[in-house]
């Protein structure tokens, strides 16, 4: 019976992705450049990681998954307070979006829990994540820039630094995914409250079987998992 109701929601999730993105794509007159890792392979399950620039990052991301025929099982990881968001809140439990309360111990086991079901009712899982935890406006990077000087840590310029620990956890899961994508997502000049006239995601596929999963070193594997510039390149 779960099986059925899961089948069900995801087939709801992915009507509404597609029909989202098409929406979106056609009546703002956004731009969408995607420059795909040939490796990439369609249908694939895989963790998919991105900078967040700004609110509208989701947007683009399930327009890329999408394009790669993933939509229909993407899971996104949002924080715990959007579960209570009326209607819509709802909707992310059914489809078993994965949400973080911030608390360490909790949400470690949260995603463990989460990931162990969904391969126990033998669901796909494409799942989004965006380690910053939030986006790069001036307060958060302000807020980012005291919390990197005050603990001796190295400071980004156009990114957030990120939070390690659930990406970690997850990747602890490598078994229940085919692959890393790292996306890297830049903006057409825009101003506040504008929609930006054009967009480009850079995505690159890396083994799991590739990355260290040793405490903090996890972060070693993942090659461009925060980012100082808008090239694939610029981790430092």
């Amino acid at each position: 019976m779960r099986r059925h109701f899961h089948h069900g929601a995801r087939a709801v999730s992915g009507f509404w992705f597609y029909f989202a993105c098409g929406l979106f794509e056609l009546t703002t007159g956004t731009r969408l450049r995607v420059r795909l890792d040939p490796a990439v392979r369609k249908g694939e399950r895989a963790v998919v990681i991105a900078n967040h620039h700004c609110h509208l990052d989701w947007y683009p991301m399930l327009c890329l998954l999408a394009r790669v025929d993933q939509v229909d099982h993407a899971r996104i990881v949002l924080k715990d307070s959007l579960k209570r968001v009326p209607i819509f809140g709802w909707g992310f439990q059914c489809f078993m979006y994965i949400f973080l309360a911030r608390r360490r111990d909790h949400d470690l086991d949260w995603i463990s829990t989460v990931l162990s079901y969904l391969t126990l009712q033998e669901e796909p899982t494409t799942l989004l994540i965006f380690p910053e935890g939030t986006d790069f406006s001036p307060e958060n990077s302000e807020k980012c820039l005291a919390f990197t000087s005050e603990r001796g840590l190295r400071p980004y310029t156009h990114v957030l630094h990120p939070r390690g620990k659930g990406l970690h956890a997850i990747l602890q899961n490598a078994g229940k995914f085919d692959a890393l994508y790292d996306c890297t997502l830049s903006y057409q000049y825009f101003l506040e409250g504008e929609v930006p006239a054009a967009r480009t995601i850079r995505e690159w596929k890396q083994s799991l079987t590739d990355i260290s999963f040793n405490g903090h070193t996890a972060m070693n594997g993942v090659g461009m998992i925060v980012r100082n510039s808008g090239q694939p390149t610029g981790l430092v």
